[in-house]
């Protein structure tokens, strides 16, 4: 039996925040509370981060990316 499941990301959630800098992403993301993540210019610090359940990440802007690693 195949069972479908429906993948929300951050809907349904009443926060939406904009993060600019490695230590705000790894806050925004790292719970699982349904929220959108606004990703503000270009995170550039290295290393791993764990992304909760329910998160919509999305860049903003010409410049915006998610992650260089150097």
């Amino acid at each position: 039996m195949l069972t479908s499941h429906r993948t929300t990301g951050g809907q349904g959630g009443n926060q939406t925040i904009i993060v600019s800098n490695y230590t705000e992403l790894v806050a925004g993301v790292k719970d699982d509370i349904p929220r959108i993540v606004i990703l503000n210019g270009t995170i550039t610090q290295a290393g791993k981060v764990r992304v909760g359940s329910n998160k919509s990440i999305i860049g903003a802007g010409p410049n915006a990316s998610e992650f260089h690693k150097r």
